[in-house]
Formats: structure tokens, C-alpha cells, sequence
């Protein structure tokens, strides 16, 4: 064999070790520990027998020598002692072999401290070089949740991960998911040196930034500041993806791409406490906690009971105004908080109509409060939803068991839930909670929860591509097309599909009741015969103007009663010379909503 062959051979297997080694650190240094402690232990025993027989007369120098000729083992080969171990304890296979493995195992240890050191430098600069010919996961914030979220994302995926952040990362995780992690200046205000560090150059691969902090104005800072490295580096809005938590929802449009203005080729933008009051009603639609006759129409009231007003108890009474409305039943919801009054304010002023137009109870009590169990005890029959958002852990559970064993004393066994801003616990008495987290990739990257979203927007829009509309969907729309989605699907799973015209119209006419409470839910208001009279007006001298809706000040003609629906028609069918009909498109939207479930 050559002498080029040799050292080619033997540069692999070295490289493949120093991989190995990086790779496996978990193993590597339990092995190097383990290797260690048997390298001391007979290295002792080793040095002990020679200078214990060379120095038998002075024992304290027999035990100084002896520490030094151990720390000096872990540094030379071992060929100076091996003659004096072997005179001394026999001269045989066994004795040999043992002094050399205690040497090599002394060897090892250090060997393996070496490489884990040199070797994670080599195979950080790997994978870094990796980031020239794989797309992209960037996540801004590192904590339990975003790792696991990157481990999951990435999951049969030929991507590269790369964490940006002050917090640190385990090296086994590191080495299961091959990520890279980034805390300098560079990256966490990033410009347009970190953009060629990632490798990222226009027209070539594909990166989605997460941002999930816990700080919403640091998310923002940061999507800005990438943004416009983007447009420094002239990366196109194609190769582009974020998704952040912020402190609105609507602020997703400054980051989209449309038209002229620069942006993220895709923008998802998520509230806490509005994607985890979501994700509580589309888990668990409150059309299963509704009866209804084989026409459709409900025969059980929605009635629902909410411990805590902050800011996810107000965004599950939005969701549940939204969602709890249903042809045949009345709509209930009482909501204990000792320091509501502190609290509505805002909302108040924000979502009037929702004050306005349903039966909403406030109770200024603890839910560890007499007054709470008194209410659960004389409830408990008729209840649909309880849900539990007073934001501390601790204090959830507390109020959370007790809720379930007043149910069961009552005979009722009725679910409870802890709604928390990265997740949702589901409590029944007897059986075993279920815990839904908000950090799931599923449900943050919109594969399933924006699936039917999609579609029925695009069932809106005609002919093109489902995603590139929906990309291209403003905020308001979007929610639109969430509300009707996630109702829809709890109602028509619940009631099967219209298969008579009465048991269409019980469904359109829950379909005007849900849509009706959305618009509220969104801060509209009914408009007043006057208003509309105007901008019929105002449509005469420019057909631009939407006779019936005000986006400004958020007024919408169509937030009346089912039966007044067709006299509406008529008004702005006599304006326009068009042959709108409202009912009808409720109608349609059952119809549109059935054949997209069907087929998907």
C-alpha cells in the first residue's frame, strides 16, 4: 500500500472520529469520563506498585512521586515504566496488557477532551458551509418551546436550523438537529454581513424566519430590521417567509409583499392570547356542546362560563360570541373576575356590539369565591363551556379542580379548560388531561388550521392559487374567512350536510347569526337607516362606495335580523340596479363550505 493511500486512509478515519466524537457528545463524555476514572484508578495502582518498591523506606515520597508520575501519564505514551511494573508484579501477557490499557484509556480521555473541543469548531464550520445548498428555519428566541418547535419543523426536511438568541441550546440537541446557533451582534441585529453569513443570495434557496420571543416589540424590531437586509442583500420577497408573534395580528400587513411595497414573500402574524382562544374553539367546537334536531336547528341554549378577564379571557369571549351562535338557541355567557372594571376598558371601547347585542354577565368575584361555586352549583345542568384564563398556572389549577369537584357533586361532568397563552388543558373528572400546545407546528404554520381557511377564500376569489391568494388576504379577510371556517366545521360535523331546502335554511340562517357576531367581534356596529340613505347618496356620485359598509367607522347595513335581510336587498338593489340577494349568499356560503369539506 502506498504511502499516499496510507495517509489518505488515515485522514479519514481521524476526520470520521473527530465527527463521530462531535457528533455523539452525550456518549463522548460519558465514555471520557469513564475512561478517565479507570485510567486514575490504574494509573494508582501502577505507579503505587513501582514507587512504593523503589521507595519502600520513605513512604511520603513514594506518595508524592506517585500523584506525579499519574498526572504525568496523561501526557506521554506510558514506554518509560512498563520494564520496572512488569519485574515487579511478573512478566506475562496479562500484567503487559493492563499497564497499556490503563495508558490508553489515560490517552484516550484526553484525546477525546481535544476533539470535543477542536472537532465541535470543525463541525460547526460544516454545517455552516451546509446553509450554501439548504433552505432555511431562522428562529428568533430560544427557550423550551422554540427548540422543540425547531426540532419538529425540520423533521424530513433536507433545511438547516439556526437559533438567534442570548439563551443556550443543549449539545444533544444541537447534534440531533444539526443546528447553528448565533448570539453576536451581527445576528441579533442583523444587516447585510449576517445575510451573507447564512449564505443566503438572491435567487438561490429559501429561508422562513420565526420570531417568538416572549418580547413582542423586540419580534417586531427584529422582522424589521431582517426585512431590510433582505432589501439590502436584494433578496427576493419569493425566497422569503415569517412568521412572528406580535402584538396585534393586523400589523402583518407592513411585512407582506404586495404590489410595489417590498415585504416577506408570506406574512403570519399571531396575538397570543387570539391564537390560543383559537385554538380552543376549533379543538373543541362549541357546536358539540349544542343538541339539534335532524333539521339543524338547535335546541339546547349556548351558556358559558369564563374565570378570569385579562387579555386571553377577552379574546375566548370574542371567540365564543363569534362561534356560540346557532338557529333555535339563546346565547349566555357570565364571566367572574374580581377586577373586571379595571380590565374592560379597552374592550369596551373597542367591541361595542358585542355589549350591545348578547347577554353578558359580569361578576365582580374571585372564581375561588362563594359566589362562583353557588353559581357552578345552580348552573352546572346547563352549561356549555367553562373555561379558565386567569393567567397564572398555580392559580389556574387551583380554581380548576375545584370547578370539577363541585361538577361532580352535582353529577355533572362537564370538561373544563385552562386556556394559557402557549397552551390549552383539558380537565375532566376521571379522565386524563389533555394538553395542546400552542408552539405546534402544525397549528402555527397554518397546515391544518388555516387548511379550510384557505379554501373557502379561495372559493371567494375564483380561479388562480389558494396559498398565493391567501398570502395576499388582508388581515380582516382573513379572519373572516377563520371565523367561518372553524364555525362551519364544528356545525356541519355536528349536523350532518343539508340534504332538504328547510334543513339548508336552518344552517344559513346560523350562518347569518355567526356572521353577524364576527363582525362585532371586530368592533362593527349596526348602521342606522340614516347612514345607509347617505352613502346611497354618496354611491350615486361615485359607484366606488359600498352603500352598506363603512370600514372607517365600522358600520355594516347587514347587522340586522334573518327576516329583514330581503327588504335590505331590495334597498341596494334599487341604487345599484344589481340583483343582490343576502339570504342567498348564506345560502351559498353553507353550499360552497359543504363541497369544500367534502372534498378535502
Amino acid at each position: 500500500m502506498s504511502n499516499l493511500l496510507i495517509i489518505l486512509i488515515s485522514s479519514a478515519v481521524f476526520l470520521a472520529l473527530i465527527v463521530w466524537l462531535t457528533v455523539d457528545t452525550d456518549h463522548v463524555k460519558r465514555w471520557t469520563g469513564i475512561a478517565f476514572l479507570i485510567a486514575i484508578l490504574g494509573g494508582i495502582f501502577i505507579y503505587g506498585t513501582i514507587d512504593a518498591s523503589q521507595f519502600s523506606s520513605m513512604p511520603l515520597i513514594a506518595v508524592l512521586r506517585t500523584v506525579v508520575h499519574v498526572g504525568k501519564m496523561f501526557g506521554n505514551a506510558g514506554d518509560g515504566a512498563h520494564d520496572s511494573f512488569v519485574d515487579i508484579v511478573g512478566d506475562n501477557t496479562f500484567s503487559s496488557a493492563f499497564y497499556w490499557m490503563v495508558h490508553f484509556f489515560a490517552y484516550y480521555s484526553v484525546v477525546s477532551a481535544v476533539i470535543l473541543v477542536i472537532g465541535r469548531d470543525i463541525v460547526r464550520g460544516f454545517r455552516t458551509w451546509l446553509l450554501r445548498i439548504h433552505d432555511i428555519e431562522l428562529i428568533y428566541g430560544i427557550d423550551d418551546n422554540t427548540i422543540s418547535l425547531g426540532e419538529d419543523l425540520i423533521k424530513g426536511r433536507r433545511v438547516s436550523l439556526v437559533f438567534v438568541g442570548k439563551g443556550s441550546v443543549s449539545d444533544s440537541i444541537l447534534n440531533r438537529t444539526g443546528a447553528l446557533v448565533f448570539g453576536d451582534n451581527d445576528a441579533m441585529n442583523p444587516n447585510a454581513k449576517f445575510i451573507k453569513r447564512i449564505s443566503l443570495v438572491k435567487g438561490k434557496g429559501k429561508i422562513r424566519v420565526s420570531v417568538l420571543s416572549d418580547d413582542d416589540e423586540a419580534n417586531y424590531a427584529y422582522a424589521m430590521k431582517m426585512l431590510k437586509s433582505f432589501k439590502e442583500a436584494d433578496i427576493l420577497p419569493s425566497q422569503t417567509e415569517l412568521v412572528m408573534f406580535g402584538r396585534a395580528a393586523f400589523i402583518g400587513s407592513e411585512f407582506q409583499a404586495l404590489g410595489d411595497h417590498y415585504g416577506y414573500g408570506s406574512v403570519k402574524v399571531y396575538e397570543r392570547s387570539e391564537l390560543s382562544a383559537r385554538l380552543l374553539l376549533w379543538k373543541y367546537p362549541l357546536a358539540d356542546t349544542v343538541s339539534f334536531d335532524e333539521k339543524g336547528k338547535a335546541t339546547k341554549d349556548v351558556d358559558v362560563l369564563i374565570a378570569g378577564f385579562g387579555a386571553i379571557g377577552q379574546e375566548v369571549l370574542r371567540k365564543v360570541v363569534a362561534q356560540g351562535q346557532f338557529y333555535g338557541s339563546s346565547f349566555h355567557v357570565h364571566i367572574f373576575d374580581p377586577c373586571y372594571e379595571k380590565r374592560n376598558g379597552f374592550f369596551n371601547a373597542r367591541y361595542p356590539g358585542i355589549l350591545d347585542n348578547y347577554d353578558i354577565k359580569f361578576e365582580a368575584y374571585d372564581a375561588r369565591s362563594e359566589k362562583f361555586a353557588d353559581y357552578i352549583k345552580d348552573k352546572a345542568e346547563g352549561l356549555s363551556l367553562i373555561v379558565v384564563a386567569v393567567g397564572d398556572e398555580y392559580t389556574g389549577r387551583e380554581i380548576t379542580n375545584g370547578i370539577l369537584d363541585v361538577l361532580e357533586l352535582s353529577g355533572t361532568t362537564l370538561p373544563v379548560y385552562q386556556c394559557y397563552a402557549e397552551k390549552i388543558v383539558r380537565n375532566r373528572h376521571k379522565e386524563e388531561c389533555v394538553i395542546t400546545n400552542v408552539f405546534d407546528s402544525e397549528i402555527m404554520y397554518g397546515t391544518s388550521l388555516d387548511a379550510l381557511s384557505k379554501e373557502i377564500n379561495h372559493f371567494y376569489y375564483g380561479e388562480g392559487s389558494s396559498e398565493k391568494q391567501w398570502q395576499e388576504c388582508d388581515y380582516f379577510s382573513r379572519m373572516s374567512c377563520n371565523a367561518s371556517a372553524d364555525y362551519l366545521q364544528g356545525l356541519i360535523g355536528r349536523v350532518g350536510t343539508p340534504d332538504d331546502d328547510e334543513h339548508m335554511e336552518n344552517l344559513a340562517r346560523s350562518e347569518h347569526l355567526r356572521w353577524m357576531a364576527f363582525h362585532y367581534s371586530m368592533g362593527y356596529q349596526t348602521m342606522s337607516r340614516e347612514e345607509r340613505i347617505k352613502r346611497a347618496e354618496l354611491y350615486q356620485k361615485d359607484n366606488k362606495v359600498r352603500i352598506l359598509k363603512d370600514t372607517t367607522l365600522k358600520r355594516h347595513a347587514c347587522l340586522i335580523p334573518w327576516d329583514d335581510l330581503d327588504e335590505l336587498s331590495v334597498f341596494e338593489n334599487s341604487y345599484t340596479g344589481k340583483n343582490v340577494d343576502y339570504k342567498q349568499m348564506d345560502r351559498e356560503n353553507i353550499k360552497a363550505v359543504v363541497g369544500i369539506i367534502s372534498a378535502m
